[in-house]
């Protein structure tokens, strides 16, 4: 072949097949450089182009891999992007239904306050039929509120009521009205317990999780036993715990003041004995039992 400038070419580093960049191969150049060396042969050229075919079907093999890794990786990320807006969706459900929750527990809560706002302003006058003049009802009101009366003595109801805590008794009243009217009901007396007669079943502290008597109510029952049977269901487990703690604080508070008068009693009769004449000994001992309780009574 005609070639022009052999020696400039001649001084050149001949290309490889390693030096072939797209857009950067000059094929004239290429040409150039092997027609420049000295053993330049046809079995020069052959060689040149069998490297050629090696390198192309090497550049072939690498670029399928190329494009089989990649798009495998494609393939991979697009399952992985499509998880995650499953995932997000989801999170997106979620979100909705724990705000839902949310604002009906916020709803409830303000009902709540509300309705035990305004039961808390209940006094004994409010309640219709309950004898002002009864002792059992003197002295403030211990605890208050709402509860449904599910049986008394063997009846079984599901009565709204509110209960008062008194010193000496516990007093039931039905609520008129509708029980979901959140205005103030009147109240009508059902009974009037005194704690001289009352017994309550369970202990505040104790592990409540199921309720022989009614597994149906979440807040579980409270069973008090005096003239009548009654078994109330408190709205809620802590209003049940807060219930029997003041039960039995107050049961326990009036047997012990009871106790007290009857010890206090006892110590004065001692001390009259102590102070009696010997006619009181003479008379027990002869068994002249109407002159011995007249003496007693004299020095009493």
């Amino acid at each position: 072949p005609n070639i022009k400038n052999n020696k400039k070419i001649a001084n050149r580093t001949s290309m490889t097949s390693f030096e072939v960049k797209e857009n950067e191969f000059d094929v004239e150049e290429y040409v150039n450089s092997i027609a420049s060396k000295e053993d330049f042969t046809a079995a020069v050229i052959r060689q040149e182009k069998l490297k050629l075919q090696a390198e192309l079907e090497t550049t072939k093999k690498k670029l399928k891999a190329t494009v089989y890794k990649h798009h495998a990786r494609f393939i991979d990320i697009t399952k992985d992007v499509s998880r995650l807006e499953s995932d997000i969706a989801q999170l997106g459900q979620l979100l909705h239904s724990e705000t839902s929750a949310i604002s009906d527990m916020i709803s409830s809560l303000h009902a709540g306050i509300t309705e035990t706002s305004q039961d808390i302003g209940y006094t004994m006058a409010d309640v219709n039929g309950l004898d002002s003049t009864d002792a059992l009802i003197a002295g403030d009101i211990l605890y208050q509120g709402p509860m449904t009366l599910s049986q008394l003595r063997h009846n079984t109801m599901d009565l709204p009521v509110h209960v008062f805590l008194l010193k000496n008794s516990l007093v039931v009243a039905k609520k008129e009205g509708s029980r979901e009217s959140t205005a103030r009901s009147p109240l009508s007396l059902i009974s009037v317990e005194s704690l001289d007669a009352c017994h309550v079943e369970g202990e505040a502290n104790e592990h409540h999780n199921s309720d022989e008597l009614n597994p149906s109510t979440e807040g579980g029952v409270i069973a008090v036993t005096g003239h009548d049977h009654y078994l109330f269901i408190p709205p809620s487990q802590m209003e049940r715990r807060k219930w029997l703690r003041r039960l039995h604080g107050a049961i326990n508070a009036h047997y012990e003041n009871q106790s007290g008068v009857l010890f206090s009693l006892a110590s004065v009769a001692e001390s009259w004995l102590l102070e009696s004449p010997e006619t009181l000994e003479s008379a027990i001992a002869q068994r002249l039992f109407a002159e011995a309780v007249d003496c007693y009574t004299k020095t009493s």
